[in-house]
């Protein structure tokens, strides 16, 4: 069975494609799709200090954002699938399984969270176009792929719980923390390291771009850079 969200979805009413819409959470036995003129929808139920849930016992479709007052929670035991660009947000974020595009480099992901989101694999079977996160908050990778066509933006702390490879044209982050795990930043643009790393154990930049670095950038293993590397400010290498 089909559970879309849109036209009509938990009894709520949607006047007209493109507006938004309020309904409490929703589960569906099958897959679960929010369609992509629809416009945004909004979970009643995720009002601060509470989680609002999207899930499916098959695939969830996405064709436009989802938001919640409170904590966010996606869970499609075969995987998410953007058919439109998307935006989630939330207090916190939760996607428990899996990202991907429907089509590699054809749609987008933002996640907008003052607090901890956390994904696992993004793009591993089929790549995302852009991955971006808003500033404060961290970014929790429980997945061991990042994989878009295009940018990598991660305004917040990112936050290894697993060795992860990040591939792209190019990547930034606010800040990351290895808590022992490797890096493999493979981008064909530029990768910018600027002593904002911590905790990684081995580090591998390459795949045809340029590597620049500034600051101190300190390992508990090895670095390895496969590309051209530049100096954009004082360097030390540990």
């Amino acid at each position: 069975p089909q559970a879309r969200l849109g036209p009509r979805s938990a009894g709520t009413d949607i006047p007209d494609p493109g507006d938004a819409v309020s309904i409490d959470s929703a589960t569906a036995g099958g897959l679960l799709s929010l369609a992509a003129d629809v416009g945004d929808l909004t979970l009643a139920t995720g009002s601060a200090g509470t989680t609002a849930t999207l899930s499916a016992a098959d695939q969830m479709f996405l064709g436009s954002g989802v938001s919640a007052g409170g904590v966010l929670s996606l869970t499609a035991a075969n995987g998410v699938v953007l058919t439109g660009n998307a935006t989630l947000a939330g207090s916190a974020i939760t996607v428990n399984n899996a990202i991907d595009a429907q089509t590699a480099g054809a749609q987008s992901l933002t996640l907008n969270s003052a607090g901890a989101t956390t994904l696992q694999n993004v793009g591993a079977t089929t790549p995302l176009a852009v991955i971006t996160t808003d500033a404060g908050g961290t970014t929790n990778l429980n997945g061991g792929t990042i994989t878009t066509t295009g940018a990598q933006n991660f305004g917040d702390q990112v936050i290894l719980n697993t060795s992860v490879t990040a591939t792209g044209t190019a990547g930034t982050a606010a800040s990351v923390v290895g808590n022992g795990n490797d890096l493999t930043l493979n981008y064909t643009g530029q990768t910018f390291i600027n002593g904002n790393l911590t905790g990684v154990r081995n580090l591998v930049t390459g795949n045809g771009g340029t590597t620049a670095l500034s600051g101190s950038i300190t390992t508990s293993g090895t670095q390895t850079y496969n590309d051209a590397v530049t100096l954009a400010g004082a360097t030390t290498l540990a």
